[in-house]
């Protein structure tokens, strides 16, 4: 399944994946450039309401070309250190 939703991904030449790192105050955000098979971070979003964070994240899939979205999933969630 991963083979193939990349597969899908690189055909659209130009096109990136938007890696999504979601907190509780903050989403980082990284892009993929795929044909160089380097991903850098882009920008941090100070969250503010769900209508908020949805607008600038969609401003971000436009003016860059995104092709697909990858969310990190936390391995222990709350603030343990």
């Amino acid at each position: 399944m991963k083979q193939d939703f990349l597969k899908k991904v690189k055909e659209k030449r130009g096109f990136k994946l938007l890696g999504m790192d979601v907190g509780g105050r903050k989403i980082g955000l990284a892009l993929a450039e795929l044909e160089m098979n380097i991903t850098t971070p882009f920008s941090i979003i100070e969250r503010k309401s769900v209508s908020h964070d949805r607008a600038k994240i969609l401003s971000i899939i436009d003016e860059n070309m995104v092709a697909g979205i990858v969310v990190g999933v936390p391995l222990v969630l709350g603030n343990i250190t």
